[in-house]
């Protein structure tokens, strides 16, 4: 049998051996700094297209007007119907976008509805939704398509 042996060696890495393996900082840094911007370019990408070919402007709403919305409605309908039957709330919003006002919904009990035409979005808060409660989740559904 042929063995080689091996050297163990008790120096520090020089710059030669940086070079020789080939590490080049310079090379890397502009390498991230590429896939970064390029990755930002391609996940805005969708936004700008879609507001350029739909006429319909996007308009956020915060949070806490949303939430304060839906417990305006659940109350006048409480308030409205005989407390001996059951009433269901249901929303269904149609240009959900990244699911707010629907994920709001299913969290303060309504059974919500989300359609949205643009796959960027419909996958944003697709991914939000399994961030939800599960009792929540089940109230809540997104669908990607047209009405």
């Amino acid at each position: 049998s042929f063995l080689v042996p091996i050297m163990a060696s008790t120096s520090a890495p020089t710059l030669q051996d940086e070079q020789h393996t080939g590490w080049n900082w310079g090379r890397n840094i502009a390498i991230g700094v590429t896939v970064i911007a390029g990755g930002s370019f391609l996940a805005t990408t969708p936004f700008v297209l879609m507001q350029t070919v739909s006429p319909l402007p996007y308009m956020s709403v915060p949070r806490r007007k949303l939430i304060r919305a839906l417990n305006a409605i659940s109350a006048a309908k409480k308030n409205g119907r005989n407390t001996s039957t059951s009433y269901r709330l249901h929303l269904t919003d149609l240009g959900s976008g990244d699911g707010e006002l629907v994920l709001a919904a299913a969290e303060n009990g309504w059974r919500s509805t989300g359609v949205e035409l643009n796959p960027t979005l419909w996958a944003i808060s697709s991914f939000r939704r399994f961030r939800l409660p599960q009792e929540a989740r089940m109230r809540c559904s997104l669908v990607l398509g047209d009405m």
